[in-house]
C-alpha cells in the first residue's frame, strides 16, 4: 500500500497536461507540483500577471480544500516569476497581503526569477502541514 495520495482539485479535469499529480499528500504533509495561473475554462493562462496571480492563489486554495485543509496550513510558498521587478512583485504582494493579512501568521516565501513554459508569468509550489 502506497503512502502517497495523489490530489487533483478540479472535478471536471486536471490543470496538468503531464502525467503528474497536482499535489501529493503523505501523512499530514501536502506538497504541490507547480501551480500556474491557468483559466480552467480555456485551459490557457491569461496574458496579464494580475489574472495569473489571482488564479494561482485560487487554485492553491481549492487544492487545499480538496483535502480538508486551508491556506492557513501552508508553511512555505515558492514563487517563480519570469520577472521579479518591483512592478511585478507589487502585483504578487497585493494578493499575498489579501491572502495572508496577519504579519505574524504568514508562511515562509521564496521568490525566484527565471523562464517559465507556455505563457506563464508566475507559478507557485507549496508545502502545507494539515
Amino acid at each position: 500500500m502506497t503512502k502517497r495520495r495523489h490530489i487533483a482539485h478540479l472535478k471536471a479535469g486536471r490543470l496538468h497536461a503531464n502525467p503528474i499529480p497536482e499535489a501529493v499528500r503523505i501523512d499530514n504533509v501536502v506538497y504541490s507540483s507547480a501551480i500556474s495561473g491557468v483559466d480552467p475554462a480555456t485551459m490557457k493562462a491569461p496574458d496579464d500577471l494580475e489574472s495569473q496571480v489571482k488564479l494561482c492563489f485560487q487554485h492553491m486554495k481549492e487544492l487545499l480544500e480538496s483535502v480538508d485543509a486551508s491556506l492557513d496550513d501552508i508553511v512555505k510558498l515558492e514563487v517563480s516569476m519570469t520577472d521579479s521587478s518591483p512592478q511585478m512583485r507589487s502585483v504578487l504582494n497585493k494578493y499575498w497581503l489579501e491572502t495572508f493579512p496577519d504579519p505574524e501568521d504568514r508562511p515562509a516565501r521564496h521568490t525566484s526569477q527565471g523562464p517559465l513554459s507556455n505563457n506563464y508569468l508566475i507559478q507557485f509550489e507549496f508545502v502545507a502541514v494539515v
